[in-house]
Order: structure tokens, then sequence, then C-alpha cells
């Protein structure tokens, strides 16, 4: 029998989180770990290929018509097509997963845009009998960036005074890696674990220093037995946002000095439930309290903040999973201290016989922009909100083998709406499993 994927959003948020900050993706991959019983790794070689298409009505982000000239144009659809190896193996007690990717895109009207993309991962996994599991984790992406939407001449080193939407020689370097480990007593009663996780971004050209940046977050938790068969577990974490390129300034901008020497340290504490309900509802509850302190002078924020990841099997072919945290993660890539996130995702998915399954998603992704500034050409962001919607088929007629369509409509509003966009993506991915 064919094993069903899980629904696509679980699986997927903790890596996107992952992308802009530990602090992130630690909450909400806590928060999805109960969801279902451990899994061990499909051993082997899994080989991908991929394309998608994608059209963004404001590929440029700027509203100004004037801008828009020689072969430059707001709106655009881009050709992704990449390949990717992942191979997988049990060694005894270790798991060892490792996996690259190597993709290009292409811009139809916009072409000067086309960009290489690479990106490599590895995953190490260590059991200690029945009751102990550390895990090793790591990422890296690399690929050519620097698209900005000012006019400075004198910091444009094409020499082109109009530089809307001009691609700078720059590549974009990200780094993800951490350790986490957790052990829970024989029987349930008593669980304890924390870690490490920090993440990276630097940029080759000197006109996007100010968005290099170093998050670290340490975290903990202790499980206790109670309202059996779940268990409540305190739970804390300290972590930091740093920004190494701003002390230096940014060409032909400005970055208000009380901003460009402060980093941002953020304090959480919360207690979480995690309890199965029958045999069709399982998943974890949290509340806590986030309080962020920048250096420098500047306010903090404190709030009320949460994680929950639920999962609900009503049928054995129909299953529904939702997942959402508030965090405050770093902001690299907006002229901003830092940022805070509410994000929120309902998956849905049912299984038509042994070889075909749909699914469907829905998210809201909020972020609030705090101790914004603003470049030149780059009016500054307060705050912004995207709604997804998405539907994939996975065909998968036999173990060696499956097919997977997907379409994705994505629709930001901000504030300004200069930073204002719809777009819609399909993506067709082929995967041998060897």
């Amino acid at each position: 029998m064919i094993e069903r994927p899980r629904p696509a959003t679980l699986l997927m948020l903790p890596v996107l989180l992952a992308m802009s900050s530990p602090v992130a993706a630690a909450g909400l991959a806590a928060a999805a770990a109960p969801l279902g019983s451990p899994e061990t790794a499909a051993e082997g070689l899994s080989l991908n290929a991929s394309g998608e298409v994608l059209y963004d009505s404001n590929l440029l982000r700027t509203t100004d018509a004037a801008l828009l000239i020689g072969n430059r144009h707001r709106d655009d659809f881009r050709y992704s097509p990449s390949g990717n190896a992942k191979f997988s193996r049990n060694v005894g007690r270790w798991t060892v997963s490792v996996g690259g990717l190597v993709g290009h895109d292409f811009f139809q009207y916009n072409s000067y845009l086309n960009r290489n993309r690479f990106a490599a991962d590895g995953l190490f996994t260590f059991r200690a009998g029945s009751s102990c599991q550390a895990v090793v984790s790591g990422n890296y992406s690399n690929r050519q960036s620097g698209l900005r939407g000012d006019s400075l001449a004198t910091s444009d080193p094409t020499g082109n005074p109009d530089s809307v939407g001009k691609i700078i020689d720059s590549v974009q370097e990200s780094a993800l890696y951490g350790i986490n480990a957790n052990c829970a007593a024989p029987g349930g009663g008593l669980s304890f674990g924390g870690g490490y996780n920090r993440a990276s971004i630097r940029n080759g050209a000197a006109i996007r220093k100010f968005s290099d940046s170093d998050s670290n977050t340490f975290s903990g938790n202790l499980g206790i037995g109670i309202l059996r068969p779940g268990q409540v577990s305190l739970t804390g974490s300290y972590s930091t946002i740093n920004y190494p390129g701003r002390a230096f300034g940014v060409p032909g901008g400005f970055v208000p000095p009380q901003l460009a020497t402060s980093g941002v340290h953020t304090y959480r504490i919360g207690v979480t439930l995690s309890r199965p309900f029958g045999t069709r509802l399982n998943g974890t509850l949290g509340v806590s309290y986030l309080h962020a302190d920048p250096s420098g002078g500047q306010a903090p924020y404190s709030s009320p903040a949460y994680n929950v990841a639920v999962y609900y099997r009503s049928s054995p072919r129909l299953s529904f999973g939702l997942v959402g945290v508030r965090d405050v993660v770093s902001s690299s890539t907006a002229a901003a201290l830092y940022r805070v996130i509410d994000q929120i995702q309902l998956s849905s998915q049912y299984s038509l016989g042994q070889s075909i399954t749909v699914g469907a998603n829905f998210g809201l992704i909020r972020n609030d922009f705090k101790q914004p500034f603003a470049l030149g050409g780059e009016p500054l962001r307060r705050r912004e909100t995207s709604k997804t919607a998405g539907f994939n088929v996975t065909f998968a007629p036999r173990a060696l083998f499956d097919v997977r369509l997907g379409v994705n409509q994505t629709i930001r509003s901000s504030d300004p709406s200069i930073y204002n966009y719809n777009s819609t993506k399909a993506s067709l991915t082929l995967a041998v499993h060897i």
C-alpha cells in the first residue's frame, strides 16, 4: 500500500518560517511535533524534476508608471525549472538524510532579472534507547539577488541613474543550522529537552549589506504527564537578532544611528498542552508571553503569543490540519528593526482510491514592521497582510514514482500600497524513488 503524504501545509510551514528566522521556526516546529507518531525516513535516493510558472502583478513593487522604461514591466511571468536529489539511510541508531537543489528563474519580460538558485540541506538524527532523540540539521541556499526600487545614481554599480527594478551583481547566501534534543521518561510521565538554532543572511554587494542578519535562538521545555494521556509543558526561549552590515550605513540612504547599531533581544515563556482526543484528533495548544527588547533606546514590544498545531482525521480518507504561530523575526528584507509575524494555515487532504490524493490549503500571514525607516526611493513599510489559497493533486500509481500538480494564489495588501501584489503559481513535480 502506498503511504499517503501528510498535508502539505504541515510539512512546509516550518521550512518557510525557518528561512526568515529560527525563532518562529522553533516555535512552529515544536507545535507541529505531536501531530503524529515518530517517523523513520524512507531509505534510498529520491530524484525530483520540477517546473513552476508564476505570474506576479507587481514584480518591481512600484506604482509609478513613469519609472517603467525600456524593457521593464510591472507585471511578469517567471518560469522556474529545477532539479533536486535526496538520499536517506538508517544506520543503527542514526538516520542520515542529505539533499541538494539546482534551479534557474527565467522572466518573460524583465529578462535582466534571470537568476540561478542553489540549495543543500542535511538532517542527522540519533536515538538513544527508546526515550531520547537528538537532531542536527542544516540548510544552505545561494541565489542571485539585489532587486530594489530606488534611483541612487551614486550607488548604482551599473552607472544607470534610473535603477528601479535593476538587478545588482550580488549573491545572497542564507544558512540555517541547529541542534535539538528531547528525552521522555518511561511511561510518558516526564519529558525535557532544548536546542539551539542559528540563521544568517549575507549579501555580496555593498549596497545590500544592510540586509545582512544573524539570529540565534536558545530554547528549552519541561513536560509533566498530567491530564494524561496528554502532557503539559513549560516552554521558554531566548533569541537575538543582529544586523552586522547596518553599522556601516547604507550608500545613498540613511539609517538612524540607534537602529544601525542596535539588536533585538526576545524572551518567550509559556505553557503548552499536547494531547490526543480519541483516535481521530491530536494536537498542541500553547499560550505564552512574548517580549522584544531592542537596544539603543528603542520602544520595547510585549504581547500574548500562541502556537497551535491540530490534526484531525475524520475518516480513513479525509483529514484536516491547522497550524499557527506568533513570533518576533528579523527584518532583513525590509528597512525595519524587526517584525512581528502572525501566520495561520489550514489544510485538508482527501484520498481518491490507492493512487490519487487531492489537497487544499488556506492561509493568512501578517507582518507588523517595528521601528521602520525609509531608504532612498523606498518608503518605509508599516504592515502587510498576505492571503493564500492553493490546491494540489498527487498521483502515485507505483512506489517508484509520483507526480504532483499544484496551483496557489497569493494576494498581499501593504501599507504603503506600493508593495501590493497578486500572484498565481502553478507547479508540476515528478519524483522518482530509487
